[in-house]
Parts: structure tokens; C-alpha cells; sequence
């Protein structure tokens, strides 16, 4: 959905069965025409976590891969919602507490390390 990832939000309806329930918690979005994406095979897709988005059924024979990387800013903290977290980790975590386990969340880049590196930005 072009443009959903502006609404700031962050009220979530899961992925259950009932895909029109998003509409329920983000109304005005019920207007808006969703661009098809069509990615071939071996092809990826990137976007804001906060892009409304979906894949239909697969309805060939064979199985559909998916893989998800969810990327978030170096020293982002813990909101309260499980999300992608496995279970062991989210009940480790108090609201607020910075979200650093390089086992869970590793670092993949950080502006302090370009900034060594390539020197201060002018």
C-alpha cells in the first residue's frame, strides 16, 4: 500500500486469515489501491516494516520459500511487543532496555564505525 508506512503506527492485526482486519484498526486505508509487486523467482523484496503488505496464497504445487530480515537502528530500544523475538528473549526484556544481543539482533552497520573509518562526515 503506497504510503502506509507514514502512518507512524505501530497496531499490528497479525497474520491470521482475516487479512481485510488491518482495515479495522486503519480506515482510511480501506481506500487506497495497493500496488502489485510480482517478484520471480530467486527475486527479493525490500521495504519499510511499516509498509502494509502481503503475499495471496500460493497456489502451486510446489512449496514457496520466504525469508525475513527485519532491520532496525543501531541502539533501538525494547517497546513492550514480542513481534520476531523468540519467546526466552522477549520475557528477558523490560520496556526500554536497548535491543543489543548480537546473537538475536547482530549489528550490520553502524554510522560510529563509518565515521572511524571514513572520518567525520562535514
Amino acid at each position: 500500500m503506497p504510503g502506509s508506512h507514514l502512518a507512524r503506527k505501530f497496531d499490528n492485526v497479525g497474520i491470521t486469515s482475516r487479512l481485510g482486519s488491518l482495515f479495522e484498526i486503519y480506515p482510511d486505508w480501506a481506500a487506497v489501491t495497493p500496488v502489485p509487486c510480482p517478484v520471480p523467482a530467486g527475486g527479493a523484496l525490500f521495504h519499510n516494516g511499516l509498509t502494509f503488505h502481503r503475499a495471496g496464497a500460493n497456489i502451486t504445487p510446489g512449496r514457496r520459500r520466504a525469508m525475513t530480515c527485519a532491520y532496525m537502528p543501531e541502539g533501538a530500544v525494547f517497546n513492550g511487543n514480542r513481534n520476531v523475538l523468540p519467546p526466552d528473549y522477549f520475557h528477558s526484556l523490560t520496556v526500554g532496555d536497548v535491543l543489543d544481543n548480537e546473537a538475536q539482533n547482530p549489528l550490520v552497520y553502524s554510522r560510529r564505525g563509518a565515521d572511524a573509518v571514513a572520518g567525520p562526515i562535514a
